[in-house]
């Protein structure tokens, strides 16, 4: 059940925004009256740009701590089955080199700190009243590789239009913790990302409308206690459509705000122990947020986050493969929070 619970709750974090602005053009001489405010820009990149594309020549890097608080809970025939809260946090560093104008690479690779879950058992369980709680997962996580382009400036077009294509290669067998032993932080599996970005830079706000389509391939895990019990996950995939508005309250502050809609596929799993599959129907999220972001310098940025999101749809069918009898259990509530802790830099 647990890789279930944490499989959901992947679905839903479908990432923070690193939301970023420009500072404000001041008068250029006091014995003038000052505007109002201007469309006009400075088109210096900075990292406190929303849509940051640094110069080229220049290493950018960020080092980002996550902590994220999940809940799912089901029911069947009207009566609570089960709820699972799971928490995890981990921490990233992500290093991204310019090598043109409008060309840029780079590469993240995180340890997870720890991953646990909780799951409580209600009525409509034979198991009423008793509760399950694992080990962490924890360890290297599988990388991403990523290329960005910049495929219009606004300089010459209406918008900044950034394409960017991520991938994440699977470098180690996953395991996944039990009430005993420990699990690891491989995924288990590969994934490849291709993400659209449209936005505008004014002096003292931006905003960005971003597509993002996120396949994750088939997964495998096997469980600590026992090697040859294996859980499997089909592939499936994730679209999200976000926007993000951004205001600069002076050069020290700014604000960004923040939500995003989508759709998940559906999702099969499997275990090798047992004669059952379990489908996790398509389903539709939304997600809000907000980041505070403090300049310290013109290439160091500290950058708060809070977002918390939901999913409906998501039912669950459980099959039992050896008489091919199916359960319906529905999805009462899925949702997550979460914190992020980020400190960017430039040289």
């Amino acid at each position: 059940m647990k890789k279930l619970s944490i499989l959901m709750l992947n679905a839903l974090v479908v990432g923070s925004s690193f939301a970023q602005t420009a500072a404000p053009v001041e008068a250029s001489a006091p014995a003038v009256e000052t505007p109002a405010p201007s469309k006009t820009y400075s088109n210096e990149s900075k990292l406190t740009d929303l849509m940051y594309f640094p110069a080229a020549n220049t290493i950018s890097a960020a080092t980002v701590f996550t902590a994220t608080s999940g809940e799912q809970e089901y029911e069947y025939l009207g009566k609570e089955l089960f709820t699972a809260k799971t928490t995890s946090s981990d921490l990233t560093q992500h290093l991204g080199y310019t090598f043109s104008p409008d060309w840029r690479a780079g590469v993240s690779v995180g340890y997870q700190l720890g991953s646990e879950v909780k799951t409580s058992y209600g009525a409509a369980s034979n198991i009423n009243g008793t509760s399950v709680k694992t080990k962490d997962d924890k360890g290297i996580e599988d990388p991403t590789i990523f290329v960005s382009s910049r495929l219009t400036r606004q300089e010459t077009s209406l918008f900044n239009v950034d394409l960017t294509a991520k991938f994440s290669p699977k470098i180690g067998d996953a395991e996944s913790a039990t009430q005993t032993k420990e699990g690891n932080g491989y995924r288990g599996g590969s994934s490849f990302e291709l993400l659209g970005e449209m936005g505008k830079k004014y002096n003292d706000s931006s905003w960005k409308l971003s597509l993002s389509i996120e396949n994750f391939g088939k997964r495998e895990s096997a469980s600590a206690d026992l090697a040859t019990d294996i859980s499997k996950t089909d592939a499936y995939t994730v679209v999200t459509f976000g926007y993000v508005y951004q205001w600069i309250i002076n050069p020290t502050f700014g604000i960004n705000l923040g939500g995003a809609i989508g759709g998940l596929s559906e999702m099969e799993m499997t275990n090798s122990t047992q004669q059952e599959k379990n489908v996790l129907d398509s389903g539709t999220f939304v997600s809000y947020g907000v980041n505070f972001l403090i300049s310290a310098s013109p290439s160091l940025l500290f950058d708060i986050g809070l977002s918390g999101m939901s999913v409906t749809g998501q039912d669950l069918k459980s099959t039992d493969t050896s008489t091919n009898t199916t359960v319906n259990v529905d999805s009462e509530s899925s949702t997550a929070g979460v914190l992020t802790l980020a400190a960017k830099y430039e040289f």
